[in-house]
């Protein structure tokens, strides 16, 4: 308890410097709900112990709302169930904690749709490869090409499902809301594929582009987690380092022709697991959930920087397609080369 104490009281006094870039911002939007949808696998269902749980994490928050069972409901650790297990958690705890610490006048509200073990590739069909060419009634996180795709996967659906259930009693509730993100804990069923792990990057863009454009929504910062931070030897895991360098090209800060808009990559290096080296701990739960919560804070601040240099970010981006194109170019003549 001592080294988790430590390291969730480290992690929170990272927090104290959002505050002054929050103060302002929390003024203004004291009323306004800000909605967040979290989703993936088993990290993000969570199989963090509750009675490992410090106290300071186990009483409910003012203005924290998690959708269960079809209402918004107050988040309370133990009685709010949010995990397959009533006696687990996932990094919902330390997300909201950690939003509510750097602005607590501000409601926010929990959407959370997760399945155990399921690819964000339309090649799997839960645990099963069934090729690379996608196909109906997968159990897998593929959005399809449109929303009327026959090829759209299970979980897919059952994410747009539940965000959509959600919008219909907001806009019934006459609360003024906004969605404000996305946090995405997934990614080890694809690194079980070569080819799933290789195109994780575009994966993760058309993921995000084709849930904002089901649900009506502008481009949202999204969060996600570089998934599998311990090089495990086993062939379980075979693709590991290909869908961990496919997260860091997808990150819209590296410069890369895949870099995905609006999305930064949570590095997961050093959180405590549990012995099968996969799945975060209570103590990890809490602290990838925080610095979820910490990203998505730059990640806010950074659209609204963008907004006000709508200019230098037109030129920025010229930039970075320019370098993508003479990478491509240098690439392709060093092929030539090889020949």
């Amino acid at each position: 308890m001592p080294r988790l104490r430590k390291i969730v009281t480290c992690s929170i006094a990272i927090a104290v410097c959002c505050l002054s870039a929050h103060a302002q911002t929390s003024s203004r939007n004291t009323e306004q709900v800000q909605v967040y949808i979290l989703s993936g696998q088993s990290n993000m269902q969570g199989i963090g112990k509750l009675d490992e749980m410090p106290p300071a994490f186990s009483e409910p928050l003012d203005n924290v709302y998690y959708w269960h069972k079809g209402a918004f409901v107050p988040l309370v650790p133990g009685e709010t169930r949010t995990s397959n297990r009533p006696d687990e958690f996932g990094p919902e705890i330390g997300f909201t904690h950690m939003l509510h610490q750097m602005d607590p006048q501000t409601p926010v509200f929990v959407i959370k749709s997760y399945s155990q073990g399921k690819a964000l590739h339309c090649g799997w069909d839960g645990p099963q490869w069934k090729g690379e060419e996608p196909g109906p009634n997968r159990r897998n996180f593929y959005p399809g090409e449109t929303r009327e795709d026959p090829n759209v996967g299970v979980h897919y659906r059952d994410l747009r499902k539940t965000c959509e259930d959600a919008i219909g009693y907001l806009e019934e509730s006459g609360l003024d809301y906004r969605f404000a993100g996305i946090v995405w804990v997934q990614g080890e069923q694809d690194a079980k594929s070569e080819v799933s792990a290789r195109e994780y990057a575009r994966n993760l863009g058309q993921f995000k582009q084709r849930l904002q454009e089901d649900l009506g929504l502008g481009d949202l910062p999204m969060v996600y987690q570089q998934a599998l931070p311990f090089p495990i030897e086993t062939p379980r895991f075979a693709y590991r380092d290909e869908v961990r360098d496919q997260m860091r090209r997808a990150d819209c800060r590296s410069g890369e022709d895949v870099a995905v808009s609006q999305a930064y990559m949570v590095s997961t290096d050093g959180l405590p697991l549990i012995s099968d080296l996969v799945h975060y701990d209570a103590a990890g739960q809490l602290m990838l959930g925080q610095q979820m919560a910490l990203a998505m804070s730059e990640a806010r601040q950074m659209a609204q920087w963008q907004a006000q240099h709508e200019d230098m970010v037109r030129a920025a981006d010229e930039i970075f397609a320019e370098r993508a194109r003479l990478r491509a170019e240098r690439q392709r003549q060093q092929a030539q080369k090889n020949q």
